[in-house]
């Protein structure tokens, strides 16, 4: 699945250091498994050199609430080459981890 860019500019949030947001949404055995929640995002900066990654949160809907707002979708070839890169390991990991769905493959995610 394809992880996706947010970058919130409203203009109370676009300075915030997590104002940032790299969406992971979930397969539909995941969204099974997991009633209610939708996928996960990482709240974070780029940089020049890269990434400050703030957090990690899950994309919940709860009665009486909506989905969290992450900002406007952005392509991810305006970014730094830098940033890309790590863009799209974290990509291909989230991938590996949703296939093949083994602890290996988990714990790689858990640790990038």
């Amino acid at each position: 699945m394809k992880a996706r860019l947010y970058h919130d500019t409203r203009k109370e949030f676009r300075d915030y250091i997590d104002a940032w947001s790299i969406y992971f949404p979930y397969p539909k055995w995941m969204r099974k498994k997991y009633p209610g929640v939708y996928g996960c995002y990482i709240g974070c900066k780029p940089t020049d050199s890269g990434m400050v990654r703030c957090t990690c949160e899950y994309d919940e809907i709860t009665p009486g609430h909506g989905r969290p707002y992450l900002g406007k979708r952005v392509d991810v070839n305006t970014t730094s080459k830098s940033f890309q890169k790590i863009f799209r390991k974290q990509e291909r990991l989230w991938n590996n981890a949703i296939t093949k769905n083994t602890d290996a493959a988990w714990e790689a995610w858990y640790r990038a």
